[in-house]
C-alpha cells in the first residue's frame, strides 16, 4: 500500500472484484483501517480447476423430463474430485441441478486415500435454490475459501430427508451430456465414502492461485480478559523463523471502529516445534476495547501472517457464551433515528418491512437470518459475536454469498436492556435502526 491507494483502486487495477481481493486478504479486518506500507497479496488469473460444462453454458435451463444424472440424498452426497498444486482462492462451486424442496449444500472435504474424507469438512456453503417448476438450472456459490495444495472433493449434500439431482444428460432444449470427471461419494448416515474414476456431471470450480505463503496460526487461550490480566499469544509456524507480533486496540464508536497505530509487542523465534509465544499485562485505552493480534514470521522472500483477537471487559463482568430467552424470536425493524429529534425509513426508501428470527445458539455459532424484503431470497445468516457488558450483545450479519445480494448490513445487530425491556439496534455510519421484537422464541432457524 501507499498514499492514496484504497482497495477498490488496486482491485480495479489487477482485474478483481474487492470481494475476491478481501478474500485473498484475510488479514484485512476492517477495509477502512488500512494503512500505507501494509502488504496486499494480489489473486492470480481466474482459472478453471474443473469445469465439465460443456456446450451448456450457465444461461441455459434443461426440462427435467429427459434428464438424468446423479441423485444426491441422505445415503448419498456426491461431487467432483479436485486438486489444486498451489496456495488458491476458490471463488466459485457450482454445477446444474433440480431439487425437491431446499436447495443443497455444498461441502469442501479432504481426499484420503482416494475417497472423501467422512470425518473432515473444510468449508460449507448452501447453494441458492435453482429456479422454479420442473427445470434444471445452473447454481453457484462464491466459496471465497483459501485452500493450500492438495486433493479434495467439493460434496453436494441435500438437507435432512429430502433428494437433489446433478445433471448428466438432457434432451430439452438440445441434446446435451456433461464432461466426465472423477467423482466421490459418500453415505452421511453410516459414515461411509466411496469415489468413481469417471462420471457425466455438470460441474464448474473456478479459482485464483495466491503466492506461497508461511503458515501461521495463532491462538489465544480466551477470547475475553479484564484489565490488568494476564494474556498469552502462541503461534504455530515453520521451526526456526522469527515472528514478530504487533498488537492493535480498536474501540467501536458510533461511525466505526477507531483503532491506535499498532504497536509491536516483541519478536521471538519458533523453536524446534515451530511454536512462539507472547505473554503480557492487557492495559487497553478503554474498558470494552478490542485487542487485533497480529504475528508476521519471514524465512528469506517467504513471509505470512496469523491473526486472533480477544476483548476487554468491564470489571467483576464475565461474559455468557449464550444468547439470553429475552432475545429470542421474531423481531422487525420498525423505525430509523436519521439524528437528534429526526426520524424516518432506513437503510432505503420506502419502508422496507425487514423481519428475521433468533433462535438458540452459543457464541460463534449462527442465530438466524436477516431477511431484506426488497431482495427476495437474500439470506443474511445472523452469528452471535460477543456479550461486552451486562445484558449486552452483538450479532454480526454475515454476507450473503447468493448473486445478486448486498453485502450484508454494516457491524449488525447490537441488543440492550432498556427500562421498557430489550430493544435491538442495528448501528450502521452512525444511524439507529430500531428493532423489536413480535414474535414468540423459536427453536427453528430459517
Amino acid at each position: 500500500m501507499v498514499t492514496g491507494d484504497t482497495l477498490w483502486d488496486i482491485a480495479q487495477d489487477h482485474g478483481v472484484t474487492l470481494d475476491v481481493l478481501l478474500a485473498a486478504n484475510p488479514q484485512i479486518r476492517d477495509r477502512s483501517l488500512i494503512r500505507p506500507g501494509d502488504r496486499i497479496t494480489i489473486p492470480g488469473p481466474l482459472t478453471a480447476i474443473v469445469d465439465t460444462l460443456g456446450a451448456a453454458t450457465p444461461a441455459v435451463t434443461f426440462g427435467v423430463p429427459g434428464s438424468g444424472g446423479v441423485t444426491i440424498y441422505d445415503r448419498q452426497n456426491a461431487g467432483p474430485l479436485f486438486s489444486v498444486a498451489e496456495r488458491t482462492l476458490v471463488t466459485e462451486i457450482g454445477g446444474f441441478f433440480a431439487y425437491n424442496r431446499a436447495p443443497l449444500r455444498v461441502e469442501i472435504r479432504p481426499s484420503v486415500d482416494g475417497v472423501p474424507d467422512v470425518s473432515t469438512v473444510l468449508a460449507t456453503f448452501e447453494l441458492p435454490m435453482s429456479g422454479t417448476g420442473p427445470t434444471v438450472s445452473y447454481v453457484a456459490v462464491t466459496p471465497g475459501v483459501v485452500l493450500p495444495p492438495g486433493t479434495y472433493f467439493a460434496m453436494f449434500a441435500s438437507q435432512t430427508g429430502d433428494v437433489g439431482s446433478l445433471l448428466g444428460t438432457a434432451s430439452v432444449p438440445f441434446e446435451y451430456r456433461a464432461g466426465s470427471t472423477p467423482m466421490g461419494f459418500l453415505d452421511a448416515i453410516e459414515g461411509t465414502s466411496s469415489a468413481s474414476p469417471s462420471e457425466y456431471i455438470a460441474v464448474r470450480i473456478l479459482g485464483r492461485a495466491l503466492p506461497p505463503t508461511l503458515d501461521v496460526k495463532v491462538t489465544v487461550p480466551t477470547w475475553w480478559l479484564h484489565r490488568d490480566d494476564r494474556v498469552s499469544v502462541t503461534a504455530r509456524t515453520r521451526p526456526g523463523v522469527p515472528c514478530t507480533l504487533s498488537l492493535q486496540w480498536v474501540n467501536s464508536g458510533a461511525s466505526g471502529p477507531i483503532p491506535t497505530e499498532p504497536a509491536t509487542i516483541g519478536t521471538r523465534t519458533a523453536n524446534a516445534e515451530g511454536i512462539a509465544r507472547w505473554g503480557w499485562t492487557v492495559n487497553p485505552p478503554h474498558d470494552n476495547d478490542e485487542a487485533w493480534v497480529t504475528v508476521t514470521c519471514r524465512d528469506g522472500d517467504l513471509s505470512g501472517d496469523g491473526f486472533t483477537a480477544f476483548w476487554v471487559v468491564p470489571s467483576g463482568f464475565e461474559p455468557s457464551a449464550n444468547l439470553p430467552p429475552e432475545l429470542l424470536g421474531t423481531w422487525v425493524l420498525e423505525w430509523a433515528i436519521q439524528g437528534p429529534g429526526q426520524a424516518g425509513c432506513f437503510p432505503r426508501e420506502p419502508c422496507p418491512s425487514v423481519t428475521f428470527v433468533i433462535g438458540p445458539c452459543s457464541l460463534g455459532e449462527r442465530c438466524g437470518s436477516l431477511i431484506e424484503a426488497d431482495q427476495p431470497g437474500c439470506r443474511y445468516p445472523l452469528v452471535f459475536h460477543r456479550n461486552s457488558a451486562p445484558g449486552d450483545f452483538i450479532l454480526n450479519a454475515r454476507e450473503d454469498d447468493t448473486a445478486g445480494c448486498d453485502e450484508g448490513w454494516g457491524t449488525g445487530l447490537h441488543f440492550v436492556p432498556t427500562a421498557e425491556g430489550t430493544v435491538g439496534l442495528f448501528t450502521r455510519d452512525g444511524t439507529n435502526v430500531i428493532l423489536h421484537r413480535v414474535g414468540p422464541a423459536s427453536t427453528t432457524v430459517p
